[in-house]
């Protein structure tokens, strides 16, 4: 039993080991993210959250597959969740701010359009 228990520990450690680049990504992963979650806060426009919303979905599509691999671990996992948790409130938040200022800024022309008429 002993001996069985110290082939597992070598496989997961060798595993482990052998997988140390794709953590390495995983913890690039969460630096795009948190990247991401920046430009969000600045975008000029829709089509600028759009980018960042497909630049975070092909992120994801990579840990995902980092995860299935067995190179990242549960807890790793979480930790993305949490940026992305994240992200989302900073993309919602800056899409609120963009209609208001669209809306502000149809209110401001519109007494301007209607002198003119």
């Amino acid at each position: 039993m002993l001996l069985l228990s110290g082939i597992g520990s070598a496989a997961a450690w060798l595993r482990r080991y052998l997988n140390r680049d794709e953590r390495d990504d995983s913890n690039s992963h969460r630096n795009r993210i948190l990247a991401a979650i920046s430009e969000a806060r600045a975008a000029g426009s829709e089509q600028d959250l759009l980018t960042r919303q497909r630049e975070v979905d092909a992120i994801v599509g990579e840990t995902l597959n980092c995860y299935d691999d067995g190179a990242i671990e549960q807890e790793e996992l979480t930790a993305l969740g949490l940026l992305l948790e994240l992200f989302n409130h900073a993309m919602a938040e800056r899409r609120a701010t963009l209609q208001s200022g669209s809306t502000e800024e149809a209110r401001a022309l519109g007494p301007t359009l209607a002198s003119r008429r």
